[in-house]
């Protein structure tokens, strides 16, 4: 069980962080940061830090529960990790984009099937050529929306 570490009332943990979100064998550089309880950050979890450069994202390799550590640890851990990033929330925005984007090409897809069809219509009522033409094409088993293709 973790010891918490007080300071000015803020409860908080040590926590490990690489800089490299995406592979972390790529950067496996550890850097230790000070972690307020109430953010509830899990080994695994993407985190925004600042360091030096500003703010960056990082993931969460060590969730120190070692308390032998800790005064080494608060030498070294002088940045706060910032918060938690939500990629669940991103990953279904994500989804329902696409799904969107998916949704509104069928949409065009129909609307395209439904002109055609209203033109084709069209020019049969209004040209004796073209109904015998149509005729003859639905007489081939053809059906309206299958000649836009």
């Amino acid at each position: 069980m973790s010891k918490d570490v007080n300071y000015f009332g803020v409860n908080y943990k040590f926590v490990g962080v690489t800089h490299n979100v995406n592979d972390v064998s790529l950067n496996s550089t550890e850097y230790t940061y000070k972690c307020d309880n109430k953010l509830d950050v899990q080994k695994e979890d993407i985190v925004c830090v600042e360091n030096k450069n500003g703010f960056i994202l990082g993931k969460v390799v060590n969730v120190y529960e070692d308390t032998i550590l800790y005064a080494n640890l608060s030498k070294v851990a002088t940045a706060w990790v910032v918060d938690r990033i939500d990629i669940t929330a991103q990953a279904a925005r994500r989804v329902a984009t696409e799904r969107r984007a998916y949704v509104l090409n069928k949409l065009k897809e129909k609307q395209e099937q439904v002109e055609i069809i209203k033109m084709y219509e069209y020019l049969a009522a209004v040209d004796p050529e073209a109904k015998v033409l149509l005729e003859e094409l639905k007489d081939f088993g053809v059906s309206l929306p299958a000649i836009n293709k």
